[in-house]
């Protein structure tokens, strides 16, 4: 071989070496940037991420679950994954997440609506997330939520005419007799009215805007109203007019109008109960406030004469007196722990009705003044307030509620 074909070789070699060596230091660098540059191929860190936040039951068959986003050190906020855990107890979710057995997962939210549950169940709820190598987070924190029930079969729903909270509602009773006319009281001033017994219900002009809270009817066409703002309306020959206001706002009202000489009782915004002598004028009364040492959070109150009434409120609180509010039993085995809004506590001939209405559709009844206690309804969306009689035929009630439902139920 001449020395041409030596110097033609060593180029070669050369520059086979040279760029040998340059696709190699190109090849690791591609997979130094692909595997540790972009963070995917060897991405080991789960997103930091602390669960669940809420778990609140939007309907009868849905909860709505809902977390803070995740912080990850690769993947962006848009991209990283949650994977929603749905359980019947606290033991079959640490299966599931065992198992990675989750009910749905989303990307790149903070809430999601958990659907097709079954009605009146409790179910636990988890939140994991997951990046997009595929790194899942272990928090174990959870929340129980239950889904509401189906309305009793017992209870009609009756059209309001309105979506405003409806709080107090009255019928014209005279005795055992029921004319059918009613009326119905709310928000923002809403009067509603029914000459059927509740079946149907128009709307009448009234007075105030202020929020209506008790209403009591004297006949056919008369009635008052009372409210927060010291709101208070009177309806004349069918008009309602505003009339002077009391001293503090009214949340219940136990009014004896036909008993002149009695007590009338009162509930005001401010949690306290007070007592007024019947005179002619309802906006004449002085009240004063009866001592209810050890209850707070009394919403309502109802009284069948002088000296024996009850007083209903928050977390369940039912408590009777026999000696007009001189002293006070807090009644035992109250099937709930919900808000009560509302009591009807009356002799109708010679039975005694005791009925309590509450929050999340929350209603109970008494056959023995308050030792024992039946469901009729419960859990499902719509707070009770005020309960009227309707009929005795069989003995029939409305109760009036949020979002202006009002439902007749029998007792």
């Amino acid at each position: 071989m001449g020395p041409k074909m030596n110097i033609l070789k060593n180029l070669l070699n050369q520059a086979f070496f040279k760029y040998s060596l340059f696709f190699f230091v190109f090849i690791l660098l591609c997979g130094y940037i692909a595997g540790c540059g972009l963070g995917i191929i060897d991405d080991t860190r789960a997103p930091a991420f602390n669960g669940i936040v809420t778990a609140s039951t939007s309907s009868t068959y849905e909860v709505v679950v809902t977390w803070n986003s995740a912080t990850d050190d690769a993947s962006a906020a848009s991209k990283v994954n949650y994977l929603v855990f749905k359980a019947s107890s606290s033991s079959e979710m640490s299966s599931y997440f065992l198992s990675k057995s989750f009910d749905k997962m989303v990307t790149g939210v903070t809430s999601t609506t958990v659907s097709s549950l079954t009605p009146n169940t409790a179910y636990y709820f988890a939140v994991r997330s997951s990046d997009e190598a595929g790194n899942i987070d272990t928090n174990t924190t959870t929340k129980v939520a239950t889904t509401y029930a189906n309305v009793p079969s017992t209870f009609t729903l009756l059209p309001s005419g309105t979506t405003n909270d409806m709080y107090g509602v009255t019928f014209v009773t005279v005795g055992s007799s029921f004319s059918g006319h009613g009326w119905a009281v709310g928000k923002a001033g809403t009067i509603i009215h029914s000459t059927n017994s509740g079946e149907t219900w128009a709307a009448q002009t009234s007075s105030t805007t202020k929020e209506l809270h008790v209403v009591y009817a004297v006949s056919s066409v008369e009635a008052l109203a009372l409210g927060l703002d010291r709101a208070y309306v009177t309806l004349e020959v069918n008009v309602w007019r505003a009339s002077t206001a009391f001293n503090f706002d009214m949340r219940s009202f136990s009014y004896n109008i036909s008993n002149a000489g009695k007590y009338d009782f009162s509930v005001g915004t401010d949690g306290v109960l007070r007592k007024s002598l019947n005179s002619l004028s309802l906006s004449s009364k002085t009240f004063e406030a009866i001592s209810t040492t050890g209850f707070s959070g009394i919403r309502a109150c109802d009284f069948y004469d002088d000296a024996h009434g009850v007083i209903v409120g928050e977390n369940g609180l039912v408590a009777a007196t026999s000696n007009t509010g001189e002293s006070w039993t807090t009644l035992a085995n109250i099937p709930t722990a919900k808000n009560l809004n509302g009591v009807y506590y009356r002799r109708v001939l010679t039975t005694l009705y005791f009925i309590i209405s509450g929050d999340q559709g929350f209603i109970a009844k008494s056959v023995d003044n308050g030792s024992n206690w039946t469901v009729l309804s419960s859990n499902f969306p719509t707070d009770f307030h005020g309960i009227a009689i309707i009929s005795i035929s069989p003995y029939t009630f409305i109760s009036s509620g949020s979002g202006g439902k009002m439902y007749k139920f029998t007792y």
